[in-house]
């Protein structure tokens, strides 16, 4: 039976080559600024001209019209013509039909929202939620001039009421977060300020109103009640000032949605395979209908008719105790246990609240005397240590988070062990980062988190459920669940990642991993980065490391390192170069993307779409890889991509150690959907940032699972 694979991404039935554009050379004013320095000049240019399709890429600016009125800028020269494909003009291009695309919707029926493209009518609209449905596209141009538009669907999830409404129906807490949809920006609901929206307060100096009205706003308070109470909301830099509740709304998220509209989102909303495929194309071919330089047909998202080559990936072996090999950690544990046996100590953590009962109490021991049994049949054992001093639980007052988080400092000198913490559903939410910035962060102590109703197993789900939670403690306290069975093709792989939060950018924990998927470090880079980039010496101090925790291990030094990176540097890749050649060491440069616009479908003559697992799409030194296969009610897969941007290995060999190593997630008995080399450099990184793991991490324990 014949099979079609689809990728969501068109063929564009018009070469770059027959696509002339004028293409400005402008000086450059600034070399620190040069990235984004015409981002002002081109909004100029674009009221001048009154032409809404003019975009700029580093010192070039371009337009498919001639720009006639430049006001006080100047070129320095103009080109009208194709664009060269061996220069970053493709990008001009990418961004110039992008910009047409959205400039020529149907806007009857969709609008611009940032960078997506909304249909106008919501898919559901009830019970106090809004769902809307939107597109991601992206363009891309390839080195024999096809253009690729590549494209996904999403939903966004919004409450229809203001926090005025809100408060006045007690449905908003203290923490909670709340975003002003006027200018997109969130904060953190404080409370109810004590005046009102006309009285003068400390915080600005004037009334809110008397605020906007200074700024010539006063359309937004013109039509508000006097008497209407403000609220206190805090920022990302922590500072609290005040805002009118019918500007914010809580921040709705799907994890948060109630019960009644998940089951509604379930039911009449999320779309299967087949009906989301067909959707996605025929929404898409009509929202690029009216652009003058697209041309898309159905037969060019076919694989066969837009250069791919498909590949199905096997699942690997994994190794357990006593190297017996499986392929699924579920049964590979329960059969035959971890790969690495060890005798650990531990304590427990008790929610004071739930201390307080009797009931609770006898549950809790009762939860943590099977789990320890249970631990033993896997051959790793929970050595049960007691306080150094008497903790009363009871007496820990939980009445806010600074309260808590004083109480627990009082405390947490008697831990120095793992730490299995349990705690009420609504403790856990509220004190969750408490907990982890107080013990892991502050005091180097691992702690496992765990919610009380995770203690109303049954014999059913008992196995998964305290198989999650004692990976948990064993990635934790450094020991190995599972291995590959078989050896990857690079020796070593390093995961390497920039989190930002608060405008604040740092090279996370960097990950080294082994040729049997082992993690071999774990480690803090704690010098704040420039943009994305790492540097120089930080860079290099994470190969040393590397390389030295593989000869540790391994009793040899590697000969072939593959990097992993989520975005590309051109200039930390120079510097790698350089620090590898030195070394001897011979690498591989990969970038490996999440976020990518794409699904991947498969259909055989007379069925439906479906999704399979471990399938993939190459095409020159890149490839799409599905690897995770959601069941029906989730949806399609989504896949990742894998670019190899510098080395010698051949991509099919780099796509399958990448694949491998989805498999090597060890704090869940559930597989992941990225290699662990980027998902562990993403978790540590933002765990890093927010204070909830140790600032001097040098270990192969995993303390962000």
């Amino acid at each position: 039976m014949k099979e079609f694979n689809v990728i969501t991404e068109f063929k564009n039935g018009i070469n770059s080559k027959s696509i002339e554009i004028y293409i400005y050379k402008m000086m450059v004013r600034d070399f620190e600024k040069r990235h984004n320095e015409n981002y002002d000049v081109v909004k100029e240019l674009i009221n001048l001209n009154n032409n809404s399709t003019i975009v700029f890429y580093e010192q070039y600016i371009a337009s498919f019209k001639e720009i006639e009125k430049w006001g006080n800028e100047q070129y320095i020269n103009v080109e009208k013509r194709a664009i060269n494909l061996e220069s970053n003009e493709k990008k001009i291009l990418e961004r110039l039909l992008l910009k047409e695309i959205k400039n020529n919707i149907d806007n009857n029926k969709y609008k611009v929202v940032k960078d997506s493209i909304y249909i106008n009518k919501p898919v559901y609209n009830e019970k106090g939620i809004k769902i809307d449905r939107y597109f991601n596209l992206d363009i891309n141009v390839e080195s024999n001039g096809d253009i690729i538009i590549g494209f996904d669907i999403s939903h966004n999830f919004e409450y229809i009421n203001t926090l005025e409404y809100e408060i006045k129906n007690n449905n908003i807490k203290i923490g909670d977060r709340v975003k002003d949809y006027f200018y997109n920006l969130t904060y953190e609901y404080v409370g109810i300020a004590p005046f009102t929206i006309s009285e003068e307060n400390e915080y600005m100096g004037c009334s809110i109103v008397d605020y906007y009205e200074n700024k010539n706003q006063s359309y937004i308070v013109n039509k508000l009640p006097k008497d209407m109470k403000a609220i206190l909301v805090k920022n990302n830099k922590n500072s609290i000032f005040p805002y009118i509740p019918s500007r914010l709304k809580k921040v709705c998220r799907f994890e948060n949605l109630p019960q009644n509209v998940l089951r509604d989102f379930n039911t009449r909303v999320k779309q299967k395979t087949n009906e989301k495929m067909q959707f996605m194309v025929d929404e898409v071919i009509n929202i690029v209908k009216n652009s003058e330089h697209i041309d898309v047909k159905k037969k060019n998202m076919m694989c066969d008719n837009i250069g791919y080559k498909i590949e199905d990936l096997q699942q690997p072996d994994l190794l357990f105790g006593n190297a017996r090999a499986q392929r699924y950690p579920l049964y590979g544990l329960k059969n035959f246990g971890v790969y690495e046996n060890k005798r650990i100590e531990i304590k427990y953590f008790i929610d004071p609240i739930l201390a307080k009962s009797k009931m609770n109490l006898e549950k809790i021991s009762k939860f943590c005397d099977e789990l320890e049994q249970f631990s033993s049949k896997l051959g790793v054992g929970l050595n049960r240590v007691k306080l150094n001093n008497i903790v009363n639980f009871k007496e820990i007052r939980m009445d806010n988070e600074d309260i808590f988080s004083y109480e627990i400092r009082k405390i947490v000198s008697n831990y120095n062990e793992t730490t299995i913490v349990i705690l009420s559903e609504e403790n856990l939410n509220k004190y969750y980062n408490i907990i982890k910035k107080t013990f892991s962060g502050g005091n180097e102590v691992p702690t496992q988190c765990i919610g009380f109703n995770t203690l109303s197993y049954t014999e059913k789900n008992k196995d998964s459920i305290f198989l999650n939670i004692l990976l948990g403690v064993y990635a934790k306290s450094g020991i190995q669940p599972w291995i590959l069975n078989e050896k990857l093709n690079s020796d070593c792989f390093i995961g390497l990642d920039v989190s930002r939060e608060n405008k604040v950018n740092k090279a996370g924990v960097i990950q080294v991993v082994g040729k049997d998927g082992r993690v071999l470090k774990t480690k803090v880079i704690s010098s704040s980065q420039s943009g994305e980039k790492i540097k120089l010496e930080t860079l290099r101090e994470i190969v040393f490391e590397a390389i030295n925790s593989y000869e540790n291990t391994y009793r040899c030094k590697p000969k072939h390192i593959t990097f992993h990176r989520d975005g590309i540097n051109r200039e930390e890749l120079e510097n790698l170069k350089n620090t590898m050649t030195n070394l001897g060491v011979e690498f591989d440069y990969i970038e490996i993307t999440k976020g990518i616009n794409r699904r991947i479908a498969t259909i055989s003559e007379g069925e439906e779409w479906k999704t399979i697992m471990g399938r993939c799409y190459y095409k020159d030194n890149s490839a799409y890889v599905c690897t995770t296969k959601p069941y029906e009610g989730i949806g399609m897969a989504k896949p990742i991509r894998i670019r190899r941007v510098f080395g010698t290995l051949d991509i099919e060999k780099i796509v399958e150690d990448a694949y491998k190593l989805t498999f090597m997630h060890v704090g869940a008995i559930n597989k992941i959907r990225l290699p662990i080399t980027t998902y562990y450099a993403d978790l540590s990184s933002t765990y890093g940032n927010r204070d909830l793991i140790p600032t001097n991490i040098d270990t192969n324990c995993l303390y962000f699972i």
